[in-house]
């Protein structure tokens, strides 16, 4: 199965292409959710940075809105461009600053 980025549930900003691979842009309040949700066990996720433009990269929960401001909710953990890690706006080190031809898991 192959999941995509899913475009009945991205802000009206974030334009996808590449058979719904690539979108861009990524902004706080215009972000896009995956094909596929789970809700348990144990999965993962690449994504390739092929153009710095995002805040950051993370999970929430189904009901987190893609155009609202994702990043001071509770409901959703990132990993921020510039090695950070956070929830609900509070942020800690974390790991590397995400750069073009970074591969995030």
């Amino acid at each position: 199965m192959t999941v995509t980025w899913n475009p009945t549930d991205k802000g009206t900003s974030t334009v996808l292409s590449n058979g719904n691979l690539k979108a861009t842009p990524i902004y706080q309040t215009s972000s896009v959710k995956s094909t596929l949700a789970q809700n348990k066990g144990k999965w993962f996720c690449e994504i390739k940075i092929d153009a710095l433009n995002i805040q950051c990269i993370g999970i929430g929960k189904p009901t987190l809105s893609m155009t609202s401001a994702i990043t001071a909710s509770t409901d959703f953990y990132y990993y921020y461009h510039d090695g950070r890690k956070s929830n609900g706006g509070v942020a800690s080190a974390y790991g590397t600053a995400m750069a073009v031809g970074s591969i995030i898991g």
